[in-house]
């Protein structure tokens, strides 16, 4: 027994040296690590934000028609570019073109009737003057007879005063006046009362003929001005029935379907033969020489986007092509019915139709930029737990040292602790690394 346990304490003690000459050979040097690296230099930060994006077209419209009718002709198809104003599609519409047809001979009858009472209006008032000539001229004449009569009158009471004075020396001493004289001056008396007599008849029928040449032109001038009246009224209606002809021009111009603006035709929703009306599309249209791109902007980045930000638009189908371009309006306020985002929408040209509406692209927002500042590229910097780190090399190894950042974008990164600018920086491969990691560039 005593044997046995000093053999198992010899083993246990040869089994211990053993271990101890293992220990103290060198440990292995890992290989070092390949790694890419860059330079924290001083430079300008812009702040980015990243955010899915909708491409839509600046104008988008569906076209109907405003009348009912079937589609008699597609002047247009699907992918076709249209002007302003291109007649797109035409509509077989007849009954309106049997209104347009009655409307324009209903104006043909009412402007003719509207001239006939013109041309017997101006008839009427040719013979309204030619009865006021006539009773100007038959004034005249009155005046005329009135001054004959006053001098038929004056020459009557002079003979009669003649006839009386010689009388009068008759009966004194007949010797002196001789009976034919004074029968003679009582003749002429009788004459001169005659033609007073005569005048006063000629002054008579003068004014009787002025009574019915200006009861004459009063007739003609009532009658004038009842002509005028039907002749108004006959304007009047050939200029309503003018305005319904051109409403059932207007009605059938309807039959046309014009591009309200110049585009692509994006949609064909209707063929030959179809009904269109007013709740039915014939086609859609678009305009993509200028696209608009909505962005949703989160609620924390909401006051930071404003018209005028600048964003720059990535798009997968078109991984070589850049576009750029501004905020050109923001709803101003949130969505709080939904996701609590602010609606903002950047109109980009897009003379070449490179981006195409419905697209889904990725819109980067300028959100602000630092001047002069110390900063990292974006890939040198390590996240842990919300905790950034670098792995600066010197002598190809590595420290790791933490940093805080300020502004961030896909190139680079501001820094405003931990960094002086200068420094070299594992920007690939660094997931391998710890502190003191031996690397190769």
């Amino acid at each position: 027994m005593k044997r046995l346990i000093a053999t198992i304490l010899a083993c246990a003690v040869g089994g211990c040296q053993g271990s101890g000459d293992h220990t103290n050979q060198p440990a292995k040097t890992p290989p070092p690590v390949a790694v890419e690296v860059g330079r924290c230099q001083k430079r300008d930060v812009t702040r980015t934000l990243e955010l899915p994006a909708d491409v839509k077209a600046r104008k988008l419209a569906k076209i109907y028609a405003r009348v009912p009718g079937t589609v008699r002709e597609l002047r247009v198809n699907l992918g076709d570019r249209v002007a302003q104003g291109q007649v797109l599609a035409v509509l077989d519409t007849p009954e309106l073109e049997r209104q347009a047809l009655a409307a324009q001979a209903s104006l043909r009858q009412a402007q003719s009737e509207a001239a006939a009472a013109r041309q017997q209006e101006l008839s009427q008032q040719s013979e309204v003057l030619a009865a006021s000539a006539d009773s100007g001229r038959a004034g005249a004449q009155v005046e005329e007879a009135r001054s004959q009569v006053s001098a038929a009158l004056a020459q009557a009471a002079y003979k009669k005063d003649a006839y009386q004075r010689l009388r009068k020396v008759a009966q004194e001493d007949a010797g002196l006046i001789a009976r034919q004289q004074l029968e003679q001056a009582w003749s002429d008396l009788r004459l001169a009362q005659a033609q007073v007599a005569s005048a006063r008849e000629h002054e008579q029928a003068a004014r009787l003929q002025q009574q019915s040449l200006s009861q004459r032109w009063q007739a003609s001038r009532r009658q004038g001005l009842a002509l005028d009246s039907r002749t108004a009224s006959l304007d009047s209606q050939a200029e309503t029935r003018r305005q319904e002809a051109l409403k059932a021009t207007d009605w059938r111009e309807y039959a046309l379907l014009r591009a309200p603006f110049a585009g692509i035709v994006s949609q064909r929703l209707l063929d030959l033969g179809g009904l269109a009306g007013t709740n039915v599309p014939v086609l859609e249209i678009c305009e993509d020489s200028v696209v608009t791109v909505s962005v949703r902007v989160p609620e924390l980045e909401a006051p930071q986007v404003h018209p005028g930000t600048e964003l720059a638009i990535e798009c997968e189908a078109l991984p070589e092509e850049h576009f750029s371009g501004k905020v050109t309006r923001v709803s101003g306020s949130l969505d709080v019915s939904g996701d609590r985002a602010m609606l903002s929408e950047a109109e980009l040209p897009n003379p070449e139709r490179k981006l195409k509406p419905g697209m889904f692209v990725n819109a980067i927002l300028s959100l602000g930029t630092h001047r002069g500042v110390v900063a990292a590229p974006t890939p040198s910097v390590l996240m842990e737990k919300g905790k950034p780190s670098v792995f600066i090399v010197e002598s190809n190894r590595v420290t790791k040292k933490p940093v805080k950042v300020g502004f961030q974008n896909r190139q680079w990164t501001e820094v405003t602790e931990g960094l002086s600018g200068g420094e070299t920086l594992v920007t690939m491969g660094k997931e391998k690394l710890v502190n003191g990691s031996l690397v190769k560039l």
